[in-house]
């Protein structure tokens, strides 16, 4: 038997085949170990938050029910929320005006570049709060979902803070059920695992919050 195993680990395409196997089942199972560790933050952050959400080619009925769902918070958790209309889109400010002007909270500009990145950019620029969310303009959250998502900043050393993110109803075709279940394992094992390290290395998703004076000298920006 281990005269047999030798003679396999000595054939080189063999060894190759099963050195990358055994770079995957490693990489897992210390996933799956370090996963196991993390715990939620239970602590609990009182600070009011700015909600940036960049918009650009959204469905004005999606759109609504996220900005809704956003002033639905109280004004003690969300203090403001900026959307960030694209140039592309002149009518949109107008029809965000006529639909929220009601809530002192939203404040509706328009990015001076286009894309998501640089509207984002120029959203955090004008918040005010230390901790500034960006919610995706498809993003429908929950009540609790800004609570639980800030907690982790009650500890001054957190810059950045990511949550869990599920595909609304994944049963509608084949690639929203697959985009569902990669969803799954990033939000359910990757990065679970990188939180129990305290070594989160990248804040990818529609819902993410970050601390003003972690993002500020990123963005080459003075931190007003």
């Amino acid at each position: 038997m281990i005269s047999a195993i030798r003679e396999l680990m000595n054939d080189p395409a063999i060894s190759l085949y099963l050195l990358v196997i055994a770079y995957f089942w490693c990489q897992w199972t210390f996933k799956l170990i370090l996963c196991g560790r993390y715990r939620p933050k239970r602590t609990h952050f009182d600070e009011a938050i700015s909600v940036v959400m960049p918009v650009y080619n959204e469905d004005r009925s999606i759109l609504f029910q996220a900005v809704s769902r956003v002033l639905a918070q109280p004004t003690s958790r969300v203090a403001e929320v900026i959307v960030v209309c694209d140039q592309r889109e002149p009518d949109l400010p107008d029809w965000l005006n006529q639909n929220f002007a009601s809530d002192e909270r939203m404040i509706t500009t328009v990015g001076d570049t286009p894309g998501k990145r640089f509207s984002l950019r120029h959203g955090i620029e004008k918040s005010r709060c230390n901790v500034v969310v960006s919610i995706e303009s498809d993003v429908l959250i929950r009540p609790d979902s800004l609570d639980e998502l800030i907690k982790p900043f009650a500890d001054p050393r957190i810059g950045g803070v990511i949550g869990d993110q599920e595909v609304h109803d994944p049963k509608r075709s084949l690639w929203t059920f697959l985009d569902f279940v990669c969803e799954k394992v990033k939000y359910g094992f990757t990065y679970p695992a990188l939180s129990a390290a305290s070594q989160v290395t990248v804040l990818s998703g529609r819902t993410v919050a970050y601390r003003r004076a972690a993002v500020f000298p990123a963005s080459g920006t003075p931190d007003p």
